[in-house]
């Protein structure tokens, strides 16, 4: 059973850190095609705290699980759980990354809105051509570790 509740706890987290971070690219996507500043606010703030209360608390729950299931019934020289820890560290770093680069993002587009511009600083735009990559190669890698959770290759 305790394996069984570790396994659906796991999923879970997976799946909510895959849904926010497909969402958060979405909505941003979206958002800053109307390069208005006061739509670009409203949805940095909301990207800022899907991240906070979501994406690092899945985070923390998908290693936690990963590693207590494996104590329990996996061993750590499987290649794949070698490969998906491996892939885990790049994630991890791309979260702090990233957050650090949403919140750059949400204080311009937040100045931007309270001194009454239309458009955000073009800082906004040099912020955003960092925290693209980041975000699209952090979606690749969570994508290849559920992979290498489900399939357990090799």
């Amino acid at each position: 059973m305790t394996y069984l509740l570790l396994k659906y706890c796991h999923l879970l987290s997976a799946v909510i850190m895959l849904g926010t971070t497909l969402c958060n690219g979405i909505l941003r996507f979206h958002t800053n095609g109307t390069r208005q500043s006061h739509h670009m606010a409203a949805i940095s703030t909301g990207v800022t705290a899907l991240n906070r209360i979501l994406l690092g608390p899945s985070l923390t729950l998908l290693l936690l699980t990963g590693l207590a299931m494996t104590l329990s019934r996996w061993s750590f020289d499987m290649a794949w759980l070698q490969w998906s820890l491996g892939l885990y560290g790049l994630l991890l770093l791309a979260f702090i990354l990233g957050y650090a680069e949403e919140r750059r993002l949400e204080r311009l587009a937040v100045d931007a809105f309270d001194n009454g511009q239309h458009e955000p600083d073009p800082r906004y735009w040099q912020v955003m051509r960092r925290a693209t990559p980041i975000g699209l190669g952090a979606t690749l890698v969570s994508l290849w570790i559920l992979f290498m959770m489900l399939a357990k290759p090799m």
